[in-house]
């Protein structure tokens, strides 16, 4: 459902739009506010309940669901009205891709979003009124270099996160560069140093983890008394 959703909310005014910041499914920056979507495969109490948790964060929230036969008036009259929330719907495009091809710009779309109920103004997000640095604690605050790779609605291991990013960052500096040392590889991968506080004694651990055997090794350089680090070979695997 990301895909849709993405375009709905570009479509309405947000110049940017990414996929599980904070563990949100869908964040947009409209101007100075902030929107969050929450999408589910049903409209049940679990996505109610993120979707309440994220009035604490973000001006609009909505829930988005797909499409059903059924109304869900109660549920939105008794449970995301009083909260402001919206609901978005998702459902099959079922025009003809060459109509649609003539009155819209841009590829067909198989899934479309709708807004069945606008969210009201959140008076509960975060203000400029806090302690300390207002940023870190905003949405704005948690988007990263890698965030617009991320889509939205992912399983934990599909999402880019900051462990990750840094890891192959490192992957790739030693498959660019060959055999380095812990100091070359800080050096040359700033992310490390702001991923760890302590980069020399964090990423040595790390590497060591039996986690990260699959794909990397490490050698003995009897000359510099130091441990080399370099990646596995497809033969070795």
């Amino acid at each position: 459902m990301f895909e849709p959703v993405k375009l709905l909310l570009e479509e309405s005014g947000c110049s940017e739009v990414y996929g599980e910041i904070m563990n949100f499914d869908v964040v947009g920056l409209k101007g100075p506010a902030e929107v969050i979507v929450e999408m589910k495969k049903t409209l049940n109490f679990k996505v109610i309940e993120q979707a309440y948790h994220a009035c604490h964060h973000a001006h609009f929230v909505y829930i988005a669901v797909p499409k059903v036969k059924t109304s869900h008036w109660f549920i939105y009259n008794e449970f995301l009205a009083p909260k402001n929330i919206g609901l978005i719907y998702v459902r099959k495009n079922e025009s003809n891709e060459a109509i649609w091809n003539k009155y819209h710009e841009g590829p067909y779309q198989k899934y479309i979003a709708t807004v069945a109920h606008e969210a009201k103004f959140n008076h509960r997000a975060p203000k400029k009124k806090l302690k300390g640095d207002f940023y870190q604690y905003s949405l704005r605050g948690h988007i990263k270099t890698y965030s617009h790779e991320n889509i939205g609605g992912s399983k934990g291991g599909e999402t880019i996160t900051d462990y990750s990013f840094m890891i192959n960052a490192v992957k790739t500096f030693l498959e660019s560069n060959g055999p380095s040392t812990l100091e070359e590889i800080i050096e040359n991968v700033p992310v490390v140093s702001d991923h760890y506080k302590n980069p020399k004694t964090s990423l040595r651990a790390t590497l060591r983890e039996k986690w990260n055997e699959h794909w990397l090794m490490m050698s003995r350089d009897f000359e510099k008394k130091q441990i080399l680090y370099e990646l596995k070979s497809d033969k070795e695997d």
